[in-house]
């Protein structure tokens, strides 16, 4: 399937209950790309020819449900290959019980329409920058979007404390960022996963945008480290046990118990 990235189309989903389901889920459709970032609006309406359909609760076991979602592709989406993700999560707690990636799309042209939320920015051609969340703990994932129009992106965006570097996430210092720009009415979008480094202190570091030999800060993000415990503390069972990804030091528990007792258990 090819479209522009300005135009939205519909996909439709056929379900059917393997059995009486008697529980209302949730589905959302999106665009992603290969690393896993979002490139369709939040907002999927339904075609305006859709009829109601029942919630999961009440599904029959023996028809197929059709399930229509207008997608748009976010403004900026860069052209390129991009796969339609179904996610479905239970509406009692919006948690999380699946994806699947079942078809291909591209765009195969550069958007025109500016950016949601798009400000002016004395960095040339940057219309909007987003963070996904203000406030982080060491080793974090932070996705940076940054919206550009008739320019590309530079190749240095970078989160800096004290001339520190950190990594984004293929642990990378400067991530290079090639997007071809030829029309200035174009916009083109671009993210970015920052790791933070385990070991940040809390603190207040800076986002900087660097351009060819000139810096732009763009924001502030606040840092809260735990409190760490260096020394290993007294166990009732010295155990060592190596459990792949981190070793079990060891164990804290009552050596007697009567039924009817609640178990008190400390892993170390």
């Amino acid at each position: 399937m090819r479209v522009g990235a300005d135009d939205a189309f519909t996909v439709n989903l056929y379900w059917k209950a393997n059995r009486p389901l008697g529980v209302p889920y949730g589905f959302e459709v999106k665009l992603v790309d290969a690393r896993g970032f979002i490139w369709s609006e939040r907002e999927t309406p339904r075609p305006r020819d859709w009829r109601f359909t029942p919630g999961t609760d009440r599904w029959p076991l023996d028809q197929y449900i059709l399930d229509p979602y207008v997608i748009t592709p976010l403004a900026g989406a860069p052209p390129g290959e991009y796969q339609l993700q179904v996610e479905v999560f239970s509406r009692y707690d919006l948690r999380s019980l699946g994806k699947l990636q079942f078809g291909t799309l591209a765009i195969t042209t550069h958007s025109r329409r500016a950016c949601e939320g798009a400000i002016a920015s004395a960095v040339p051609g940057l219309q909007f920058v987003a963070f996904s969340q203000l406030q982080a703990a060491p080793g974090d994932d932070i996705t940076v979007t940054t919206c550009w129009r008739g320019a590309p992106p530079p190749s240095i965006f970078n989160l800096k404390h004290d001339n520190t570097l950190f990594l984004d996430g293929n642990d990378r210092i400067v991530p290079d960022t090639k997007v071809e720009i030829t029309d200035p009415k174009t916009v083109t979008c671009h993210q970015l996963s920052v790791r933070l480094p385990a070991d940040l202190d809390t603190e207040r570091y800076t986002w900087t945008l660097q351009v060819g030999n000139e810096s732009f800060e763009l924001g502030v993000l606040e840092v809260f480290a735990p409190a760490r415990v260096t020394v290993a503390p007294p166990v009732g069972q010295r155990l060592d046990a190596d459990l792949g990804p981190a070793a079990l030091y060891g164990v804290d528990a009552p050596a007697t118990l009567t039924p009817g007792d609640v178990l008190p258990l400390t892993l170390v």
